[in-house]
């Protein structure tokens, strides 16, 4: 369904889909009503009730509806509950990591501009976006500074106290220094700003059928999973996957040795907003098999309830929480690293390790591979505009829209419990080093991810960071450059077109899927063109590509590059 929801909408001009999933949620929506309908009729009359009296399949409808009309005002009690503002932890706790970070936003949103005038437009229209795309001429001092005071502080204007109020004019003035404008002064009640964690919930009820459905796709995920040999366990209170080799040769150093050795790291995945495991099902499928010498890789995967629409899981875990999760459990096992694979949401998991977790964070994550990432250019308003505020176009905008963004649990997560300051990420927080491997997989029709502006981000950095290494005696010039590919998804086909771009070079004239090379970049980047957000996860030859770039960054040099 989702393939065919992607095709309809992204590779015709047929709104037939659109139309359909219109009348599907219109009659999901009417559930609640006919079960207050139904239950009323029940009541008074008591030919209906003699009627239920004899058929079981009444009786089970009876119980289905009157379950319904429990679960109507559960709902809202639970909503209102949930939407109270709660007090957030910034990620800056001075004011010289405030003025640091706001610093990293301009540059690595003006990073690709080519001359001051496209670096002013870039600018506005950043800031313009996170006031829902208001005319910037209109966006007044006073609703900057309101702004602000949520960006950096978790709050509203009336509850900073006076350093922080001085601290936030401080921030004011350096950013119309950065952008080289002066805002008029004033307020305008009109031009509202997006502020995730102090705006109204924004969700849209749906029956209590609905989280049964969610769980037998829970279930499905969960089975497929088994078949593939994994199990699972709880550390520190958290749900596990985890599927270890029989023989675990890494570990003990079998396989190892010497300057021409390799070894396998393990895989740690943590999955995005969705119906859980079930989405990466083909993905497991491809990685579980093992490779051309027999070997296995050990993986762990990280299950968030609050993520995946389970009913009453409302709050998720810390970075705290989970950077003590990921040392106990790699501790346990024998493990030093790990490669991590994160897709959409689950890549804020990475990020709070990278940036937030000292240096035993950083020393836990070996090596990188992001699916279609969020964590990227948060500074910009595309991820929450786009999968909260943003009005359905397409089909696949409106499922998203009704079935992951709009449900209560993860409007929560997302609305109370997300703090982009944490789950930001820049490309000097990525590893590097002669051992280190990353990739960021990004699809072009991505309508949340603004993946063309990260693409050209990363590219401009990857430029950056060859250049330093070349200046600094790190890198000699590439001996056989060899062009990353940039891959065609989409069709009916399910056929791939290569376009050779030299988006990658490598070092080295390497045998072995590139193990005797040495990265130039510290970023491999894999661009789908005409595939959706999640859509790469449903094609079987987008599937193997992303799981070669996954065993890439598996591979361990163990005796150093030489």
């Amino acid at each position: 369904m989702y393939s065919w929801l992607v095709e309809k909408s992204f590779f015709s001009n047929d709104n037939s889909a659109f139309f359909l999933l219109t009348v599907a949620i219109f009659v999901i929506r009417l559930v609640a009503p006919l079960a207050y309908f139904y239950v009323t009729c029940l009541f008074l009359s008591s030919d209906l009730q003699s009627r239920v009296a004899r058929s079981p399949l009444l009786v089970l409808w009876t119980l289905w509806m009157g379950a319904e009309v429990l679960y109507f005002p559960y709902y809202w009690v639970t909503l209102r509950r949930l939407g109270r503002i709660k007090k957030k932890e910034h990620a800056c706790e001075t004011q010289a990591e405030r003025l640091r970070l706001l610093q990293q936003c301009f540059d690595c949103i003006t990073m690709v501009a080519s001359d001051q005038s496209q670096r002013t437009e870039v600018c506005r229209e950043m800031l313009s976006g996170w006031f829902h795309r208001s005319d910037f001429e209109k966006i007044r001092k006073e609703n900057v500074k309101e702004w602000l005071a949520w960006a950096f502080f978790e709050h509203s204007p009336k509850s900073l106290d006076t350093e922080e109020r001085r601290n936030c004019q401080d921030l004011m003035d350096e950013l119309e220094r950065l952008m080289e404008h002066k805002f008029h002064a004033g307020y305008d009640p009109q031009v509202k700003s997006i502020r995730l964690t102090m705006d109204p919930l924004v969700t849209m009820q749906r029956p209590l059928v609905f989280y049964f459905v969610i769980f037998f796709a829970h279930l499905a995920g969960w089975m497929a999973l088994y078949s593939l040999g994994f199990r699972y366990r709880f550390v520190d209170g958290h749900k596990v996957h985890y599927r270890l080799p029989s023989q675990n040769k890494e570990r003990k150093g079998e396989e190892g040795g010497g300057k021409e050795g390799v070894r396998k790291r393990p895989l740690v995945f943590v999955h995005g907003l969705g119906i859980g495991y079930l989405h990466y099902a083909r993905l497991f499928w491809e990685l579980c098999r093992t490779d051309e010498k027999g070997n296995e890789t050990p993986m762990f995967c990280l299950e968030n309830p609050n993520t995946i629409m389970s009913l009453g899981a409302e709050t998720g875990a810390s970075y705290k929480a989970t950077l003590k999760l990921f040392s106990d459990l790699l501790k346990e096992e024998g493990y030093k690293d790990a490669c991590f694979v994160g897709h959409s949401f689950g890549t804020i998991t990475v990020s709070w390790l990278l940036r937030h977790g000292g240096e035993e964070g950083r020393r836990l994550v070996a090596s990188t591979v992001l699916i279609d990432p969020i964590t990227f250019l948060l500074c910009e308003p595309s991820v929450a505009y786009n999968f909260i505020h943003k009005e359905p176009e397409t089909a696949v905008e409106l499922m998203m829209n009704f079935f992951v963004s709009s449900e209560l649990y993860t409007a929560n997560t997302l609305g109370r419990n997300f703090s982009w300051s944490h789950a930001v990420v820049f490309f000097e927080d990525l590893p590097k080093g002669p051992e280190a491997r990353n990739a960021v997989v990004l699809s072009s029709e991505d309508s949340i991810v603004p993946a063309h502006k990260v693409r050209a981000y990363l590219d401009e950095s990857n430029r950056r960071y060859k250049l330093e290494r070349r200046a600094s005696g790190q890198l000699s010039p590439p001996l056989a450059p060899a062009p990353a590919v940039s891959v065609e998804s989409g069709g009916a086909g399910g056929g791939l077109r290569q376009r050779h771009k030299p988006e990658l070079e490598r070092e080295g004239g390497g045998q072995g899927e590139g193990l005797e090379e040495q990265p130039q970049h510290a970023v491999n980047i894999v661009w789908f063109q005409g595939a959706h957000h999640g859509q790469i996860l449903m094609r079987d030859s987008d599937v193997e590509l992303i799981a070669k770039e996954i065993r890439r960054a598996l591979r361990v040099r163990t005796g150093g590059w030489g």
